[in-house]
């Protein structure tokens, strides 16, 4: 399980790592729409206008006037209706004697001078709101679309062209950004330190810079204007303008010829920051997925340990009660462990009969001399007499029960506690061997916690050969196709769902057969020679060889060292020291005394590893479907997780040891995220891995409230020479395209929104950088 959550992390870190760069800083007025009638609204600052004269003309600074009003007396924000109009309103603020300026950062107020006289400009298009701020900045846009004259007319394009431009002079969008916050406040305090070092008012400024600007230039009619520039730099303000004259040039906003409003500009800001803003909270270290993953790992060891120990204690009762059916006793003893100091768990079974099919079982620790009872139940077999009744080779049908507690801590464990167990399981025959399935599963953890492991299901082809008596049982494969979940999973997680497991024949795997047994005997000890000569000693068979030749015949040459002692490994065999001490010995050397050489000591082990060929059974799909749910944070993952292995048929698996063969894995993830107050989302995650090619594919696609994000990626195993492209649904997108020296700038394509650019992404600073067509831009990390 920890496998398939790394590959959506490679999912999320991949794709995100090329979306996630993009996150838009600055922010702006929004503008909301009403039912009837239009208003333009905004506010005025110089520092903050209270009280100033607003006058919005129809298309020009000499156009009707359309609606006349004053700013609010505390915040300088003003609110006038100009019903009916359509076209492009040019708002005028001026000062008189009833007029202030207030300073926010000091709190302070003074007269407003009655020269101040600053202009704005924006389409109205049908009823709603528009903001229409006024302020130093949107003089210098008013004056750039008039080309320097006031009175000249306007239209659309001319305000939204000077806009754009003025956007890249200043780093903000100067109609709509709220210009006593962030950058924009910046931008206002650089004009009035700029006014006090020319030592000029801050109209003279903003009308000598405006005039500077009018031309399309920057830089090259006013000194004031580098000053400005200066003044915001030392403002930690920095756009292409500033750049510009810390390099000694003029500057010229340039418009390209399909680029988008700035409007579509901030959707790609708000974009990019939703997109940041879920991937850090999903996918980054410490974010949902991956803590939520560092969790279910830890409780899936947590129920692997429970699981495995119960699976053990299980295994040795059913040998107990194997023994006890074959010998028709009524009571039997089963060690489930001893320690090196002697401390020991034990069971013991009765039964009322030696015809009775219903066991119950006592479980004792015996530590340091005191025995305590620790766990006790029931086993259940089928009815029927299993030497008479039962016939593995013909049954229709079995079914079994197990009802009690069990161990759920180690015996070395300074605490020892209990777990309970109870299920039910019938086995059904079928033409290879038979159909198993448990239902009605109760397994608790070590602290009490109900496991939500229901059931599970799972087909056994297995030979059954009568005249084998020593084993006629021959397992030739096991496939685990369902487990089903429902419930707690701890104290913190709840599963409802079924992991199910598709499985495909590896011909490489089927060369093992079913499941076998691979001995390995290790024999040793020691040889000396005893003297025919009494005047000779007794010496050691040293650095002599001989050859055992065992009751099967098989024969091997051992070699002693040089105190006579000798070690053997032999593959393959079963041999235990009774099987040496019957075999036939025949010494190839000459003892160093003349004398008769003989074993003196000899010791022997066996092991057996299991040798799983599973008939070339390889799992292929793995799936779980349901819900996940941590019960602490109310967070819930509704949907499908699931892994194909596709290459599975073919990956040479004949020396499982030597597996050299990498897989081409395809992992992914479907379902809806909820989470404590906050929308669903819809979230879709593929990653494949062709081993063929060397090449990951991986998407990325979600629905968060009104943000759609769709993003797909290729690139090679090392992360490198591939390429990245991210849209949304409101028709923004990129193509990223990378290589092993990092990002290609000139294949890289601009971000657009419905085909006009958006942004470019360029390096001219040194650091890799997105830079939007109203001239701010964003590091990339």
């Amino acid at each position: 399980m920890r496998n398939y959550l790394g590959h959506i992390s490679v999912i999320a870190s991949t794709v995100l790592a090329g979306s996630l760069i993009f996150a838009g800083c600055g922010g702006g007025g929004d503008t909301t729409i009403s039912a009837a009638g239009t208003t333009i609204s905004g506010k005025a600052v110089d520092e903050l206008i209270l009280n100033g004269v607003v006058e919005v003309h129809a298309n020009s600074a000499a156009g009707s006037i359309i609606g006349t009003g004053r700013t609010d007396g505390t915040d300088g924000t003003y609110t006038i209706d100009v019903d009916g109009f359509s076209g492009v309103a040019v708002v005028s603020v001026k000062c008189d004697a009833n007029s202030t300026l207030y300073f926010p950062k000091t709190n302070t107020t003074k007269s407003c001078p009655t020269d101040t006289h600053l202009y704005s400009a924006a389409p109205v298009e049908g009823d709603g709101s528009v903001t229409v701020n006024v302020a130093p900045s949107t003089h210098v846009m008013f004056m750039m679309a008039t080309g320097g004259d006031a009175n000249a007319t306007l239209d659309k394009q001319k305000v939204e062209e000077a806009r754009s431009k003025t956007a890249q002079i200043f780093g903000t969008d100067p109609i709509e950004s709220d210009p006593t916050e962030g950058i924009y406040a910046d931008v206002i305090e650089a004009f009035h330190a700029a006014a006090e070092e020319a030592n000029v008012s801050i109209q003279e400024l903003v009308e000598e810079v405006a005039e500077d600007a009018a031309d399309g230039e920057l830089g090259d009619d006013s000194n004031a204007t580098d000053i400005l520039a200066q003044n915001m730099q030392e403002n930690n303000v920095t756009t292409p303008f500033v750049e510009a004259v810390e390099n000694n040039t003029t500057f010229t906003p340039e418009v390209p010829d399909n680029a988008a409003t700035l409007d579509d500009v901030a959707a790609a800001k708000a974009f990019f920051q939703n997109l940041r803003t879920q991937g850090d909270d999903l996918f980054d270290e410490g974010g949902l997925f991956d803590s939520e993953a560092k969790a279910v790992e830890s409780l899936m060891e947590n129920v692997t340990l429970n699981g495995d120990l119960a699976g053990t204690v299980l295994g040795k009762l059913a040998d107990a009660i194997g023994r006890g059916i074959e010998n028709n006793s009524t009571q039997v003893s089963q060690n489930l462990v001893t320690l090196p100091s002697g401390d020991s768990r034990d069971a013991n079974l009765t039964r009322s009969s030696a015809t009775s099919n219903i066991w119950n079982y006592v479980i004792t620790d015996t530590i340091s001399g005191t025995s305590t009872s620790i766990a006790s139940g029931t086993v259940t077999l089928p009815a029927a007499d299993p030497d008479n009744d039962i016939d593995p080779a013909a049954f229709t049908s079995l079914s079994f029960s197990f009802d009690g507690t069990l161990p759920a801590t180690k015996l070395y464990e300074s605490t020892q506690e209990t777990q309970s167990f109870k299920a039910d399981a019938t086995m059904t025959k079928t033409t290879d061997g038979a159909h198993f399935e448990v239902s009605d599963i109760t397994l608790s953890t070590a602290d009490g916690t109900k496991i939500g492991i229901k059931g599970f299901k799972a087909d056994i082809g297995y030979d059954y050969n009568e005249s084998n008596q020593d084993d006629p049982m021959t397992l030739n494969y096991v496939k685990l196709t369902d487990i089903t979940l429902d419930g707690a999973l701890d104290s913190n997680y709840t599963a409802t769902g079924t992991l199910s497991v598709g499985y495909t024949m590896n011909s490489s795997l089927a060369t093992n057969g079913g499941f076998s047994d691979k001995f390995t005997t290790e024999v040793g000890g020691h040889i000396g020679c005893a003297p025919t000569d009494p005047n000779s000693n007794y010496v050691d068979y040293a650095n002599l060889s001989f050859e055992i030749t065992m009751d099967d015949n098989s024969t091997y040459t051992v070699t002693t060292d040089g105190s006579g002692n000798f070690h053997e490994t032999i593959e393959g065999k079963e041999y235990t020291d009774t099987d040496f001490w019957n075999a036939s010995i025949t010494f190839l050397g000459t003892c160093a005394n003349n004398g008769n050489p003989s074993i003196d000591s000899l010791w022997a082990d066996d092991e057996a590893d299991l040798i799983v060929g599973n008939s070339g059974y390889v799992p292929n799909t793995m799936s779980f479907s349901g819900v996940l749910k941590n019960v602490q944070s109310g967070t819930e993952l509704d949907g499908t997780v699931g892994v194909q292995l596709l290459n599975a048929a073919d990956i040479n698996m004949t020396d499982l040891d030597n597996v050299n063969d990498d897989p081409h894995v395809k992992s992914t993830l479907s379902g809806t995220l909820k989470r404590a107050g906050l929308d669903d989302m819809s979230l879709n995650l593929t990653h494949e891995f062709d081993p063929a090619t060397k090449t990951n594919h991986a998407t990325l696609a979600y629905v968060y409230g009104a943000t759609t994000v769709n993003a797909q990626g290729i690139y090679n195993e090392n992360t490198e020479d591939g390429n990245v492209t991210i849209t949304s649904g409101n028709g923004l997108a990129m193509t990223i395209v990378f290589d092993s020296d990092g990002i290609d700038y000139n294949a890289t394509t601009p971000l657009t929104k419905g085909g006009k650019v958006v942004g470019t992404l360029d390096n001219e600073t040194g650091i890799a950088r997105i830079k939007y067509i109203d001239g701010s831009f964003e590091s990339l990390p």
